[in-house]
């Protein structure tokens, strides 16, 4: 049941992707418009039906099967001494990088200078980590939730904080595919809930975009490595700070 619920789920989302409501739906695939809210509304498709909605969708019917036991074994952490591995391991976290933004073997091949033998060997790593699944012919799946975080002030954690950042932020951000804005003022809690509601929003679009964008080839003009990095919170600069009377 659970197995089917997930499918369901998964028609819907790429309906509303796809911006495909009932109507439109119903139109398609020749039955009533109510007749389309009942099968969803109960879970009940004719192999026929669903057949018939895949080939409106353009998807896989297997696949989005596949999806569904994939999602169900799906991780959203890592221990602390898998974290400090990576971080060790820079060659493991670049295959773990790859890996979990749908990079095939050979895409990791093309792009950095590894051997089979040493990107297969890293894989088995994650594979044990839990981070992806090694699959026929050499074909690597990522299992990573879209709720997976680093542990707080764990090794990933700090070794972004400490090396990544400071790289990131070394640029004037004038370069084409680039963007800084950065905002000072006063926010009152409501304004917060708001502002907190659209970053939040703005990050889904990113993971929406990345997995929508899967299918082309990494590491050129179709798609190329692009960090979003997202914050706020109450502070003032120390510029500021000598001059408070509070």
């Amino acid at each position: 049941m659970a197995t089917t619920q997930q499918l369901i789920k998964n028609i819907k989302r790429e309906l509303k992707r796809q911006g495909i409501n009932y109507s439109m739906l119903a139109n398609k695939v020749g039955v009533s418009e109510s007749a389309i809210k009942k099968m969803f509304a109960k879970g009940n498709f004719s192999l026929d039906r669903l057949d018939q909605i895949f080939e409106v969708l353009d998807v896989d019917l297997l696949e989005m099967v596949e999806n569904v036991n994939h999602q169900q074994n799906m991780i959203d952490k890592l221990t602390v001494s898998q974290e400090a591995r990576l971080v060790k391991d820079q060659k493991l976290l670049m295959v773990a990088y790859a890996a979990i933004n749908f990079w095939s073997v050979e895409d990791i091949l093309h792009r950095y200078n590894l051997s089979r033998e040493e990107v297969m060997e890293k894989a088995e790593i994650l594979e044990n980590f839990g981070i992806l699944e090694i699959r026929r012919n050499q074909k690597i799946r990522p299992l990573i939730s879209n709720n997976f975080r680093w542990l707080p002030d764990g090794p990933l954690s700090v070794f972004f904080s400490q090396y990544f950042l400071p790289h990131f932020f070394d640029s004037d951000f004038t370069q084409p595919d680039s963007l800084r804005e950065i905002r000072f003022g006063d926010l009152t809690d409501e304004s917060r809930v708001k502002l907190d509601r659209k970053c939040h929003e703005l990050v889904d679009l990113y993971d929406k975009l990345t997995y929508e964008d899967r299918h082309f080839t990494p590491g050129n003009r179709e798609r190329k490595g692009t960090t979003l990095v997202v914050a706020y919170r109450c502070w003032i600069t120390d510029a500021f700070r000598e001059f408070a009377i509070d």
